[in-house]
């Protein structure tokens, strides 16, 4: 199970392939760039590594958004708040984890930055790429 260096618990029972399986729906969902680098040993365990481009926020005193602005953000990309987590009915993507501290306000706009993706269990076919999302603004796409 993962957790952050401070100790706390990001995901409750979030295992290494879940955690790899986030990060592959992030990269085509929103267009992340996370790869995967390797695993290192420590005392308590075996250590994913990963790397990702690093988000500036054009206010760096005021990096993250509200989450009225987030909720709004997560509409116009095809999710819909359900049963305590966001689901795209298109493709079944499910996104959780998502308060302000996973989103920076850049110049660009709002950008997502370690949210949690999964797929429902019954989901069939192809994940919607962000571009290919009818709902997408486009605010942000600019890397």
């Amino acid at each position: 199970n993962l957790a952050l260096i401070s100790r706390r618990r990001r995901i409750p029972e979030l295992g290494a392939l879940e955690y790899l399986t986030s990060c592959h729906l992030a990269n085509i969902v929103f267009g992340d760039q996370i790869e995967f680098l390797g695993v290192i040993p420590t005392d308590e365990g075996p250590r994913l590594v990963i790397r990702q481009p690093e988000v500036e926020a054009a206010d760096p005193d005021n990096p993250h958004p509200m989450k009225p602005a987030i909720n709004r953000w997560l509409r116009s990309a095809g999710f819909e708040y359900d049963e305590g987590a966001w689901t795209r009915e298109g493709d079944l993507v499910v996104v959780s984890d998502e308060h302000e501290g996973n989103f920076i306000l850049a110049a660009e706009g709002i950008r997502p930055i370690d949210l949690h993706l999964t797929r429902l269990s019954w989901a069939t076919g192809e994940v919607i790429p962000w571009e290919q999302n009818p709902a997408n603004p486009r605010q942000w796409l600019s890397l």
